[in-house]
């Protein structure tokens, strides 16, 4: 592979890492992110925040939102289909 992006975040019980390779194709593309469950957002954050080194384009979706966090917080377009 080529190079990659990456962005550490925190989970409850330590870090964890996503990491992207740095295609130029998605340079500048619209990109949905689908998260199944929303509860304390930072997995999806971190996709967001991972994403946004390549394009500020981003919008996420959500299936279910529990409502610990608040989606507004994202910072990016984004639906619920459940609360």
């Amino acid at each position: 592979p080529g190079s990659v992006k990456q962005v550490q975040y925190a989970l409850e019980y330590g870090l964890d890492t996503l990491e992207i390779q740095s295609d130029p194709a998605l340079h500048d593309k619209n990109i949905l992110i689908i998260d199944d469950v929303f509860a304390t957002g930072g997995t999806l954050k971190a996709a967001i925040e991972l994403l946004s080194k390549i394009t500020p384009h981003i919008s996420a979706g959500i299936l279910l939102d529990i409502g610990i966090a608040d989606i507004k917080t994202l910072g990016v377009p984004s639906i619920v289909i459940l609360h």
